[in-house]
């Protein structure tokens, strides 16, 4: 039996088609992007990616060490502490803004590092690009339908009073992964591995600043943010696995609305 479900893909990922089109890339060859990337891994490639996540340190010391802020009401008391103080942005506004800033050097990063990497020989650019920008944006989706799931089940109220959104932190989940997924890829790149640990913990730092910020701005307590910084790296692990198992395959087209036309990407079982 067949079927398709398709949900309709942002203009961020039309933008990125488009950009790889009037882009070229480094004349020096590092190892290809595309010979790494498939978009029928199987499921054998899922669960070994699932499997890497739960021993990876990125996700379980942080989930363990928000459960260790609730003894003694620890969370509250440092969300408290951070958002009366504000030391790092000097105001609950200005971290705001940050973390919101944070989140999208990420994305720069992963989108960046993406499209400077080598390509594969045995493909043209624009098609290699395609698969590694277009499966890492389907993460991002994944990665914020997960968060909105867990924080309607949740519905733990934020600091501020705001709203019942708190757990877990989606600016930080989607600023980890996106770090990842620039990592992955400046592994690509055609530059020292000095260079490249260097770029790896700039990300990362930026990453970490995004969680930190929603703590200042009162937006999330910090089991929140731990929270989202292991759904991240969890959802990046299942990104190096490029999500699609045996059986499906994407299919990519344009329908025609009202104000023009509305690119979707469509799973096909």
């Amino acid at each position: 039996m067949r079927g398709r479900s398709a949900a309709p893909v942002p203009l961020s990922l039309v933008i990125i088609l488009l950009f790889s089109l009037l882009t070229g890339c480094s004349s020096t060859r590092g190892p290809a992007l595309g010979d790494a990337v498939t978009l029928q891994p199987g499921w054998a490639r899922v669960q070994h990616a699932m499997a890497e996540a739960i021993r990876d340190p990125n996700v379980w010391v942080p989930l363990a060490a928000g459960a260790l802020l609730q003894i003694d009401d620890r969370d509250a008391k440092i969300s408290d502490k951070l958002r009366e103080d504000t030391p790092l942005f000097g105001s609950t506004e200005e971290a705001r803004q940050g973390s919101d800033d944070f989140r999208d050097y990420t994305a720069l990063a992963y989108l960046g590092s993406g499209l400077l990497a080598p390509a594969s020989e045995q493909e043209s650019w624009l098609i290699t690009k395609a698969r590694l920008l277009g499966s890492q944006r389907l993460a991002v989706e994944a990665t914020s339908i997960v968060t909105n799931q867990l924080k309607d089940v949740s519905q733990r109220e934020r600091p501020n009073g705001k709203s019942d959104r708190s757990f877990p932190s989606g600016h930080t989940s989607t600023a980890a992964l996106q770090a990842q997924m620039a990592i992955l890829n400046i592994r690509h790149l055609p530059i020292e591995p000095g260079y490249q640990q260097a770029l790896g913990w700039g990300v990362q730092g930026m990453a970490a600043v995004t969680g930190w910020a929603r703590v200042e701005a009162g937006a999330h307590y910090p089991a929140d943010v731990l929270a989202g910084w292991a759904l991240g790296h969890f959802m990046a692990h299942l990104t190096q696995a490029f999500i699609l198992p045996d059986g499906m395959t994407l299919r990519a087209g344009t329908l025609p609305t009202e104000r023009g036309y509305r690119v979707e990407l469509g799973i096909r079982f």
